[in-house]
């Protein structure tokens, strides 16, 4: 009973994984797209879109073949410490690389739009001391308020959507292909990282109540 409450269930995966994918949206990541591949960046949209869904299939594939364990986990099993270690550093220096980038860009959003008086310095640790402090609460705190706060995030980013459709012209979508075909579909294939949600898919099986829903739920994120 204790490990039921600890570990959470299938919505609140897909609320945690899609409000990852947000926070990317709202830190500018459409503006790097429309940069790179110009009037086919729906097209480019949709290209990754399919790849990024078949790649997750494969990982989940992996993934049910060890239902109770991580990337972590399966690299010990595999490879020993070793490997255990090597996989470890790789995705601590993955995921502390981007978090600084994206800690560093929402704050000095913050800083230009509402405190242009207050160093960035003092912004970052106020952030800094908030996750600290969310990292030392029962582990499915932080997911679980993810999921409460999680319908506000989508009912508030399609609002914003919806208030820009006067200002939609479709005629931009021409030429369908924007710059050519390599920008579209061979350079436009960084756009990858937009989806940079595939690396917390890894971590995924351990906490959740049903693993066995690790696919369903990746690909409904997705």
């Amino acid at each position: 009973l204790y490990m039921d409450n600890v570990k959470i269930g299938n919505k609140e995966v897909i609320a945690l994984l899609v409000t990852i994918t947000f926070n990317h949206i709202i830190l500018n990541i459409t503006k790097s797209i429309i940069n790179l591949t110009g009037s086919s960046s729906l097209l480019n949209i949709l290209y990754i879109s399919i790849i990024v869904i078949c790649y997750t299939c494969l990982i989940c594939y992996f993934l049910q073949k060890f239902p109770t364990y991580d990337i972590i986990d399966i690299s010990d099993y595999l490879g020993g410490k070793t490997l255990k270690c090597i996989i470890g550093i790789a995705y601590v220096a993955y995921f502390v690389f981007w978090a600084g980038i994206l800690l560093n860009l929402f704050s000095s959003f913050l800083q230009i739009i509402y405190f242009p008086m207050t160093k960035l310095f003092y912004i970052i640790i106020l952030f800094l001391i908030s996750a600290i402090t969310a990292c030392n609460m029962k582990h499915n705190a932080v997911y679980r308020t993810i999921f409460i706060f999680f319908p506000f995030l989508i009912i508030s980013t399609l609002i914003l959507f919806l208030a820009d459709i006067p200002y939609y012209e479709v005629a931009k979508i021409y030429p369908i292909f924007g710059n050519g075909l390599f920008p579209t579909f061979v350079s436009g294939l960084c756009n990858i990282f937009a989806f940079q949600v595939i690396a917390y898919i890894y971590f995924i099986p351990p906490i959740m109540k049903k693993p066995e829903d690790i696919k369903n739920i990746s690909i409904t994120a997705i």
